[in-house]
């Protein structure tokens, strides 16, 4: 019960709230103050950062007392967050290949862990990002003839610095864009972690959250200092708390019509595109059905995965921006 009380604050305070939302927002800022409507990259981004500033906002003025009503650490959740914001790094939180090695799962060892089926989130992952970095890396491309040209484009250089800026400068958040390379992957990061890394982490929670008693958010006492022989009765949330717990879970899982989902272009979001553009983003989606049918196949034919199907990587389930 204190390791899964543990567990959920890291979970929803740490990886979804702070790892997406408020680790996104810089981004975001910056993209609205630095690019013009017309520049590459903010028309690249734009469905990736839509409505994350305003659900961010929200979440300050109306969520933040309900947190702080409904987990054990209260006034303390801000620096809760703050404290694992310390160790937040860009190039390795914001890249699931990158995470992934850097918690030893590393496809080279032997982890039992890295044998097919035993680790869908990771075998997705894997296959979805290089699907994103691809298209990053053509989207790069087509706009950006040498490194010498992205390193010339003063809005791509002052987007990157106030990016750092409002990061304050740590997290390997780079000050500067000297290569056609490094901006691809800075690109595939903010719309990995915007869109299949939010979705992965958010939509799922009520399965496991909804009872409150597999992921407790707050308990009332110790279970050693009770003899009785139902202690859950004494520790668990009250009625009031645990009901407030399941309409938040609810909320942040519900899906809505507005939504677009990862592959998805809008000209009302981005505005008209060129048919190369149109191309670009064509391939894209071509490559993402794909994708899906690989995933599709690995839940009917992997051990472990043929019992218990992974589908939360699908594209039809990734929401294209944290707006929830």
């Amino acid at each position: 019960m204190h390791f899964s009380l543990a567990d959920t604050h890291v979970q929803q305070l740490g990886v979804h709230l702070l790892k997406t939302h408020l680790c996104l927002e810089p981004f975001c800022l910056a993209t609205a103050r630095q690019l013009s409507a017309a520049h590459p990259v903010a028309k690249l981004l734009q469905p990736y950062l839509r409505d994350t500033m305003r659900v961010n906002s929200l979440g300050r003025e109306f969520m933040m007392g309900a947190i702080e009503s409904v987990f054990a650490v209260g006034e303390n959740a801000i620096p809760f967050m703050s404290h694992m914001y310390a160790s937040w790094d860009f190039t390795t939180d914001m890249n699931p290949v990158a995470s992934l090695e850097s918690r030893g799962f590393d496809e080279a060892l032997g982890s039992s862990l890295n044998a097919p089926g035993q680790y869908p989130w990771a075998e997705d992952a894997r296959d979805l990002f290089q699907i994103i970095c691809a298209h990053a890396t053509r989207y790069v491309e087509h706009f950006y003839s040498s490194n010498s040209v992205v390193e010339a484009d003063s809005e791509l250089q002052a987007w990157i610095g106030e990016c750092a800026e409002f990061h304050r400068m740590k997290g390997g958040v780079p000050t500067k864009i000297v290569s056609k390379p490094a901006l691809s992957e800075i690109l595939a990061m903010i719309i990995w972690t915007a869109s299949a890394y939010h979705s992965s982490v958010n939509y799922k929670q009520l399965d496991h959250y909804g009872f409150i008693l597999n992921a407790p958010t707050k308990l009332t006492g110790s279970l050693h200092q009770f003899t009785k022989q139902d202690p859950l009765k004494l520790v668990a949330p009250t009625f009031g708390e645990t009901t407030l717990n399941n309409l938040f879970v609810r909320s942040l899982s519900e899906y809505f019509p507005e939504d677009a989902f990862l592959g998805q272009w809008d000209d009302r979001i981005v505005g008209p595109l060129g048919s190369s553009e149109r191309g670009l983003c064509w391939r894209f989606w071509k490559e993402l059905q794909e994708y899906d049918t690989r995933v599709c196949e690995r839940n009917e034919e992997l051990p472990g995965r043929k019992e218990r199907p992974f589908d939360e990587l699908l594209t039809s389930r990734i929401v294209s921006s944290a707006k929830i």
